[in-house]
């Protein structure tokens, strides 16, 4: 009960005093992110080619700009109309960040946002339990923006659980790329409402080669099937993971 209330007054402070929201946000991903972020530090190099899939309001997004420097490219796909005007905002300044207004799916169109009654860092590409509105937004599989033309190394994806048809769209870039890394959110409870399980995802990346590997006591521990599927499903459970052909048990914070 605590979490939702926390969650309505986020969602009162970005309507009505967005520049108070952002601080405050920016301030919290910080400190929960810390850990992401001084593994991104660690294995993203100056002059790499990044996606940003589900980009919100910028925060990874400027991270992962910094990262890179002026030699790479961060592309951004955000399909949410008010989020996007605001990652607009927080991005101008960066030439190496590229915008496009689409959700990332399985193949090219069209499909509904549904837009959370809770706050705007949970709106959904399937038909949730609730919603307070709906819209189509244009959606694009990362195969065909790509289309082999170059190199990806790395992938942050945050989609709601929606992750298992991003997946599918991007299958012949991940097959190409040998050497990307991912970092995924991976919410059991939304993949399920998506359609999906955690099984599919695991089975998904340890297809085409892929280890999976989660931060235990401050290490990146590789995991394995079973241990993926036991992760918890609820509506306030989630994680990040990483993912990579390469051993990445080495990375600790």
């Amino acid at each position: 009960m605590l979490e939702r209330q926390k969650l309505k007054l986020a969602a009162i402070l970005y309507k009505n005093a967005f520049p108070l929201y952002r601080i405050m946000y920016f301030n919290f991903k910080k400190k929960k992110d810390a850990a992401n972020l001084s593994i991104i530090k660690q294995l993203l190099l100056p002059g790499a080619n990044v996606l940003d899939i589900g980009a919100n309001i910028g925060f990874y997004s400027v991270q992962l700009a910094l990262q890179t420097s002026t030699g790479g490219k961060v592309y951004c796909f955000e399909p949410d109309a008010v989020n996007y005007k605001h990652l607009q905002k927080e991005t101008k300044s960066f030439k190496q960040i590229e915008l496009f207004q689409k959700a990332v799916a399985a193949e090219n169109g069209k499909l509904t946002l549904y837009t959370s009654d809770l706050l705007n860092i949970d709106h959904r590409t399937y038909e949730p339990e609730s919603y307070s509105g709906k819209y189509d937004v244009e959606k694009i599989s990362i195969d065909s923006f790509i289309q082999n033309k170059f190199k990806v190394d790395f992938i942050k994806m945050d989609i709601q659980g929606f992750e298992m048809d991003a997946l599918i769209g991007m299958e012949e870039t991940l097959k190409a790329n040998a050497d990307l890394i991912m970092l995924t959110e991976f919410w059991p409870y939304g993949l399920q409402q998506a359609g999906s399980s955690a099984a599919a995802v695991y089975d998904f990346f340890t297809a085409l080669d892929f280890k999976v590997f989660q931060l235990v006591e401050s290490k990146l521990k590789q995991v394995n099937r079973g241990q993926f599927i036991a992760m918890k499903v609820d509506f306030l459970s989630d994680t990040n993971v990483w993912i990579s052909r390469k051993n990445l048990a080495h990375i600790q914070i």
